[in-house]
Formats: structure tokens, C-alpha cells, sequence
């Protein structure tokens, strides 16, 4: 493995940080499992690696197009939202496998660019409003919404009970391909219960979904 190691000046050993890139790589290919498209090689001392890509792997698109995604401040302005609308995709299915709608779920998108039936349309205040009616919530009059369609809340999980009562187990979910930590931990406070309770009257606390293909493994990163 080539690496550089002037990157890191007067923080980390070379040996050291070919271990931590070893153990970083490790838990990668754990944690994806399946949808991992390379071979890995490790020597015996532990001290060398090599990653073989494999360009027919069945889940490479996915692969290449979530690094893209966690990379998209460097990508055109002109081509963004191409990427940004397909990470919104697979956090939408990513909801729907975690939150199954046959055991009751229902899930909405809530973005800007949200469409389709399994969108809530318009502008935010719109959006919001048909999520009160539905989860069975009460909107925050003294809320002042925008004609923004960006609400800054952009998936919800709710599950509905056929007496209409209120207190719904309610999930709220932001995506956020930025790169830039302090970007994504500015995106996690936009689902908290603080600025969600601002505009919706919640009953119960909801739970909060970050969704980012931003790798977050450790603090130290090129």
C-alpha cells in the first residue's frame, strides 16, 4: 500500500497508520458484507495490503455511486442532484426495510425535490400539514413556515393505528452527503426534538435518522 505519510505530520506512526488502515478496511468489508466490491490481501507481519477492485461485482453501482455521494462537494453543480436524488432513493428504501410498511409503517418522503406517491408534496408547511393529518398531530401555530419546499426534514416513519389515536411511534430522517463534519452535525440537530417540536406538536419523543454515506470509522481521515 502506498501512503502518504506527510499528510499526517507529528501525529501517527507509518506502521501505525498502515495498522489503523488495515483495521479501518477490515471493518468496512464486515460491515458491507455482500455489496463490498474488492478483494482483500494482507501479508503475514501484518504490514502490507493490497485491495483488488472488481469491476463485474453484482453491487458495484451501489458501491461506486456511495462514494460519489459522500464525495459530492466535488462534484459539478450541474451534476449534484443526479447523485443527491439517488442517495434519497436508497435511504427511502433503507426506511422502508427498517421500518417494514406490512407491519404497519408508513414512510414519506419530505424533501425539497420529494415526488411521487410516496412523497408529500408542496411547500413545507404543506408537507407538515399532511403529516399532522395523517400521524394525527397538531401543527405549531405560532410556527412561521416559508414557501420553501425545504423543510429540513426530509424521510418520516410513522405507524397508524386504525382507532386514530394520537402518540404514533414517529421517526424523522435528514440525509446528508456533505462531507464536511461540521456540515453533518449541523444536518443531525435539524431532525432533534427541539427544532421538529418548533413546527409540530409532538406527543411523544420521536426518534432521529442522520443518513449519510459519509464513512465516519474514525477521526482521523484524508
Amino acid at each position: 500500500s502506498v501512503i502518504d505519510f506527510d499528510y499526517y505530520p507529528n501525529t501517527i506512526g507509518g506502521d501505525e497508520y498502515i495498522s489503523l488502515q488495515i483495521r479501518h478496511i477490515k471493518f468496512r468489508k464486515k460491515q458491507f458484507g455482500i455489496f463490498w466490491p474488492f478483494e482483500l490481501e494482507i501479508n503475514e507481519t501484518n504490514d502490507f495490503f493490497r485491495l483488488k477492485f472488481i469491476p463485474s461485482h453484482q453491487y458495484v453501482s451501489l458501491y461506486v455511486s456511495l462514494i460519489l455521494c459522500s464525495n459530492i462537494g466535488f462534484i459539478n453543480n450541474k451534476h449534484r442532484q443526479l447523485f443527491t436524488d439517488y442517495f434519497e432513493n436508497i435511504s427511502y428504501e433503507f426506511f422502508c426495510s427498517t421500518f417494514n410498511p406490512q407491519d404497519g409503517w408508513i414512510i414519506k418522503k419530505m424533501g425539497a425535490s420529494a415526488v411521487g406517491h410516496e412523497a408529500y408534496s408542496g411547500n413545507f408547511q404543506d408537507k407538515i400539514g399532511r403529516l399532522a393529518d395523517d400521524a394525527h398531530l397538531k401543527l405549531n401555530n405560532e410556527y412561521k413556515f416559508t414557501k420553501s419546499g425545504d423543510g429540513k426534514i426530509d424521510l418520516v416513519a410513522f405507524s397508524k393505528f386504525s382507532d386514530a389515536r394520537g402518540s404514533l411511534p414517529i421517526v424523522f430522517g435528514q440525509w446528508a452527503c456533505a462531507s464536511d463534519k461540521g456540515e453533518i452535525e449541523r444536518k443531525i440537530s435539524e431532525v432533534s426534538f427541539s427544532s421538529v417540536s418548533a413546527c409540530l406538536s409532538l406527543q411523544i419523543q420521536h426518534i432521529p435518522f442522520l443518513l449519510s454515506p459519509v464513512d465516519l470509522f474514525d477521526s482521523i481521515q484524508p
